[in-house]
């Protein structure tokens, strides 16, 4: 099921010629991880809107990708204790990574996760 989806997504790509492209978001969303991890939020925010200058280039803002970077966005705010942008983000991406996959799906249930974690303080 998820390797279908996982073709399905690459697949919208192929169509625009940047599988290449989306290999380097998929890389650059991984590296704006660890930054936000390692507390660097400045670069975190500086690769998070790379990301997202790729997606609206290839896609728009309903998409998974867009969702992912939203996601990102939230879970910076949340560790920088912004409660009103990580809420925002937050709900933005559920929106988002609902219409791509299930409850268990990564992305989703983590961001439930942090949804969760604002929400009850």
């Amino acid at each position: 099921m998820y390797l279908k989806k996982a073709f399905e997504l690459r697949g919208k790509y192929a169509n625009f010629g940047t599988i290449t492209q989306h290999n380097i978001l998929q890389q650059t969303v991984n590296f704006a991880n660890m930054m936000i991890q390692a507390g660097e939020y400045k670069k975190a925010t500086d690769l998070i809107e790379f990301c997202e200058q790729i997606v609206l280039v290839n896609a728009d803002t309903k998409s998974f990708d867009y969702g992912i970077c939203q996601f990102l966005r939230g879970v910076m705010a949340y560790h920088q204790w912004n409660p009103v942008i990580a809420e925002k983000s937050l709900l933005d991406a559920e929106s988002i990574l609902s219409t791509y996959t299930e409850d268990e799906g990564y992305y989703l249930k983590n961001t439930r996760h942090f949804l969760v974690k604002i929400l009850s303080t």
